[in-house]
């Protein structure tokens, strides 16, 4: 950092974070003993947006004028710095702009496009400077921001930062998502860098991104890609899984090592798919990021791009069959064709399978697929606060295409659904769309008489009832139509109207059970014991009956789900206690006071709707995973076998012998720290956690190979990882989640108790130290010395000071509240109504309820719950693995059944010992998500991974308004950030030859020459 050097002064005042300013003084001076320096910063005057912005600058930006830092007073301070940040530029609160004007050049540089002052030449071409910021000289927290604004306000919404795609929701339609753009990246795709011309509009001008001053971007030349795009990371991981197959079936078996010929980059690929050693065929998607942010959307249309590949695919093959089958070119060559005949013959028996298999209106497999989101969407979606159409739960969607590339099904694996907004919703929220879906009016009147819900409104059940009025949706969609997009769904699907009528009974019947009321009476009876008969415990005290006048949903609710009033109130409000072996068929009922009776409602609604919600699902894999595996299956294939087999599949290696391969699409909750944060957030973020970990090794990965091919010794960079902090999270016996399933198992513990056993065995460190943690440990303590150097932010040195993430003070343990410092940032949990959520019991009485309906459907959702829960009764709960155990095995998959069946022997029931039973306790929700997060991180570890990160721009949900402070957590909880340190840990100054040359050509003792005939002389 010399004098006149243009940086980023970081200023709490600025609605930034961020100022830009200029560097006007350094002085040597003394601080305690210690050689310092202090510089002087002023105000940068002729920064885009300031007053004196100049007129050109004013054109390029798209505006008369931003806005951004004119209310930015004059300034001058001083900040003391250790000559070895200044050195490196290493610094929390100043950090240097890109390419200020004493070191610009003329020629192509790809960064003087960054509009950082008018010192910066603009280049038309790329807004921001570049479409992948890791391009940028300097990388960090200002120079991406600035640069996302920019693209942003250009109504350009896609950036690349090395392997992350950056997708801002622009919350306004784009017209970027249509046939001819999917064509562009197709072709592009299919023909390597610089797309011909007759394939796609890519000359001439035209580009798929235009921005509001009209300004161009960079268009798919003969020398160039087209700007990021979604389209662009789903066609990367296609191509890459067609080159594995096709290298499989070349050597014979992908897994034998490849030869750097065979690594050898070819034209159109990305950096992804030359940097490791054994490229996987199987590919990933993962998108990640807040509620709100877009990732559903994206999802979605990755899948669209993935069926119009499909589809063209197979008409391609078509084509060639036709041409192959007409040409007497084939009998004349025989065997010595260059057509590939068994590939031909593969081609031919798919199509076959799949004509055999299609639906009576014959429906492609593709639409099927696509046709699965509006199902999960109705039921797996609700408005919250930050988002009109949020998924409530985790999917991970496996898309299997054959040897041919054509699809040939998928199958979805969904996690941690919110059952608690069944029966609970914050203002302002709504409940599951499905419930306003059924009273949109979008049901002919006889289908609204058959479900007993004519006439009805949300606002006359307790499910769907708004104080505040929020009934609606502020996006735009009206429920009456997705109930249309819903029933053509359910009709793709081979739904038919009995079986739809059947689930949406249930969903009614549930919106009439949430209505029953409750009546206090006094109980005078009296406590007997027999086999036979079922004993009564009320002995005077309070009980609680069904209010049977209160409102008519009882009986509504009664019919609906196909059992009597009786029956429901005695599930409701009595719990039968059986007595241990050695008096075997006792059983005694008592009557439960009134809070227990609700949680017993509760507890039925979310158990109901959880099953249906898995039924779904199941459902939906049947459908859409029958014509899997290139043949294999067939229609009749189980449900389950879809859920539970394919995680086998999943973590093998492709070889000759497979005639397919997958491409697994993870959309996942982002890492979230609210006001008050519980076990659900703390669930959320240990996957955050765990997945971030395996992103920092992928970049490792990169980082590795990048040194190798520029002949660097990288050997004895340390890299960081946050193995401290999943290990306080999951290890065995010691970590939080270990602790709260071995609490679970007393009957007496609360939560209380549970913090009070976390507070003594997580603040000593013994959840993370010891043994082969060392390392970690260590890795953390490297990451600390060097976290400034992206985001200057406090957190970080906050962390390197503490031996632990745990934290815990004084004032927290009085309040039962606990802190973990993750890598996002720190974030304080409150552990009320931790044990209950993590047991997610569901009363014996309640799980006969339902397993004695007259409806078909609810006795299959009761098998379900009820009948593992019988065989686990006498088991004791054994946590799996934990991720120390398990971590070394990841990059060595080994097969792991995800369904919760194949799990019995590590259950248990929460009621105690002795042979008591009052509740069906399943897998503890802790151990169960444990066992689902090891799975996915072998899984995705089997995989070649592509990373999208969805950011949204402001928290109110409008269009063209960029909230900074709101970008720039969404960074750091993204994982931007962290990537960003852990590629620049070793190396963080980037330059190219050229540009290095420049910037200190004035050390040279002479002149040399440049590419281009240009010199740079003393």
């Amino acid at each position: 950092m010399e004098l006149g050097a243009h940086v980023w002064l970081r200023s709490d005042a600025s609605q930034w974070g961020w100022v830009p300013a200029v560097i006007t003084g350094k002085e040597d001076s003394k601080l305690g003993g210690l050689d310092v320096i202090n510089l002087t910063l002023r105000d940068d005057p002729y920064f885009e947006g300031n007053a004196n912005v100049p007129s050109h600058a004013q054109h390029h930006i798209g505006r008369t004028a931003s806005g951004y830092y004119a209310d930015q007073e004059q300034f001058e301070v001083v900040v003391t710095v250790d000559p070895e940040q200044l050195k490196t530029a290493d610094h929390e609160d100043v950090k240097l702009r890109n390419l200020p004007a004493s070191y610009q050049l003329a020629g192509e540089d790809p960064e003087a496009g960054v509009i950082a002052s008018p010192s910066t030449r603009v280049d038309d071409q790329v807004v921001g400077g570049v479409d992948d910021l890791i391009g940028l000289t300097h990388l960090h927290e200002p120079a991406i921001l600035h640069a996302l604004r920019l693209r942003y306000d250009a109504d350009i919404i896609y950036t690349a930062t090395g392997p992350i795609l950056i997708a801002v929701n622009p919350f306004k339609p784009m017209g970027l998502y249509s046939d001819d753009m999917m064509e562009m990246y197709r072709v592009q795709g299919e023909h390597g860098i610089g797309a011909p011309q007759e394939a796609g509009k890519t000359g001439s001008g035209y580009t798929p991104f235009k921005r509001r001053n009209k300004i161009k971007m960079r268009a798919g030349g003969k020398d160039k890609r087209l700007p990021p795009h979604v389209y662009q990371t789903a066609d990367d991981a296609y191509r890459a899984m067609i080159r594995g197959m096709e290298n499989s079936r070349l050597m014979g078996s992908s897994s034998q090592p490849r030869t750097p010929q065979q690594r050898s980059m070819q034209r159109g690929q990305s950096r992804l798919q030359v940097v490791q050693y054994e490229t996987p065929t199987n590919q990933s998607i993962l998108v990640s990021g807040e509620s709100g942010a877009g990732k559903t959307v994206t999802t979605k249309i990755v899948l669209n791009y993935f069926a119009m590949l499909s589809k063209k695919r197979s008409q391609d093959e078509t084509d060639l069959m036709n041409q192959s089958m007409s040409s007497p070119m084939l009998s004349r060559f025989g065997n010595s064709s260059r057509i590939d005949e068994s590939a031909a013959s593969s081609a031919l028996e798919d199509a076959n399978a799949s004509v055999a298999s299609a639906l009576p209106d014959d429906v492609s497999i593709e639409q099927q697929v696509l046709q699965s989101n509006p199902i999960l969407e109705s039921f797996g979606n609700a408005r919250t606060l930050r988002n009109d159409n949020s998924s409530r739960f985790g999917k991970f969607i496996e898309i299997r295409f054959s040897s041919t590339g054509t699809l040939a099904g998928a199958s979805v694996e969904t996690y941690l659904l919110e059952k608690v907004r069944v029966v609970h919703r914050s203002e302002g929220e709504r409940n599951y769309h499905i419930f306003y879906e059924l009273l949109s009016g979008g049901l002919n009147k006889e289908e609204r008489r058959q479900l007993l819900i004519d006439g009805r409104s949300p606002c006359e059940f307790k499910m769907t009832r708004s104080d505040g009025g929020t009934y609606g949706r502020r996006d735009g969609v009206v429920d009456r139509t997705t109930y249309g997009e819903l029933r053509t769904a359910m009709e793709t699907m081979g739904f038919d109207d009995d079986e739809r009528m059947g689930v949406l009974g249930i969903a009614a019947g549930l919106l009439h059970l949430s209505n029953v009321e409750f009546a206090e009476v006094r109980a005078g009876g009296r406590t007997t014991t027999t086999t036979t008969t079922a004993g009564v415990s009320g002995g005077g005290h309070d009980r609680v009956v069904l209010d049977r006048n209160a409102t008519p949903s009882l009986s509504a609710a009664s019919e609906l789900l196909g059992v009597s009033a009786d029956d429901l109130e005695r599930g409701l409000t009595t719990a039968v206690i059986e007595a241990g072996p050695a008096i075997r068929g006792d059983r005694v009922r008592t009557f439960l006071d009134l809070p227990r009776a609700n949680k017993a409602l509760e507890a039925l609604l979310k158990g109901t709707y959880g099953a249906l919600f898995d039924h779904l699902v199941k459902r939906v894999n049947g459908c859409i995973s029958a014509k899997g595996g290139g043949g294999g299956g067939g229609n009749k294939r189980e449900a389950d076998a879809a859920q539970g087999d394919k995680g086998d599949d999943a973590t093998k290696p492709a070889s000759s012998n497979d005639r397919g391969a997958f491409i697994g699409v993870l959309d996942i909750f982002g890492f979230e720290s609210f006001q008050c944060n519980s076990f659900e957030q703390l669930c959320i973020n240990y996957c955050n956690e765990s997945l971030q970990q395996q992103f920092n090794r992928f970049v490792f990965k990169l980082e590795q190979a990048e040194y190798e091919r520029e002949g660097i010794q990288w050997r004895f960079i340390e890299f960081p990882d946050n193995q401290d902090v999943l290990d306080l999270i999951d290890r065995r016996h010691t970590g939080i989640l270990s602790i709260l399933d071995e609490k679970c198992l007393l009957a007496s513990c609360t939560d209380n108790t549970f913090c009070d056993a976390m507070y003594a065995k997580c603040s000593t460190g013994g959840g993370i130290g010891g043994g082969s943690d060392g390392g970690a440990v260590a890795l953390r303590s490297k990451f600390d010395s060097v976290a400034g150097a992206v985001s200057g932010s406090n957190d970080a040195g906050d962390s390197s000071s503490a031996s632990t993430p745990f934290l815990a003070s004084t004032t927290q343990r009085a309040r039962g509240l606990f802190g973990i410092r993750h890598y996002a940032g720190p974030v304080e949990y409150d552990s009320a109504g931790f044990l209950e959520k993590n047991k997610d019991e569901l009363p014996k009485e309640v799980g006969e309820l339902l397993g004695g309906s007259s409806r078909p459907l609810l006795r299959l959702l009761a098998e379900t719950v009820v009948a593992p829960q019988k065989q686990k009764s006498n088991k004791t709960l054994s946590p799996p693995p934990s991720a120390e155990d398990t971590l070394s095995e990841l990059a060595t998959p080994s097969p792991y059944r995800r369904n919760q069946h194949h799990h019995r022997s590590k259950a248990s029931s929460s009621g105690g010992g002795g042979g008591v039973k009052k509740t069906m306790s399943s897998t503890s929700v802790g151990s169960q998500f444990r066992s689902q997060l090891k799975s996915l991180r072998t899984r995705v570890d089997s995989t070649s991974p592509h990373y999208v990160r969805c950011l949204k721009p402001n928290d109110d949900l409008l269009p063209d308004k960029f909230d900074p402070v709101v970008v720039a957590d969404q960074l750091r909880c993204a994982g931007i950030l962290e990537a960003v340190r852990v590629s620049r840990v070793g190396f963080p100054q980037r330059y190219v030859h050229e540009r290095f040359v420049g910037r200190y050509g004035c050390l040279m003792m002479g002149g040399r020459e440049l590419s281009g005939g240009r010199s740079v002389r003393v």
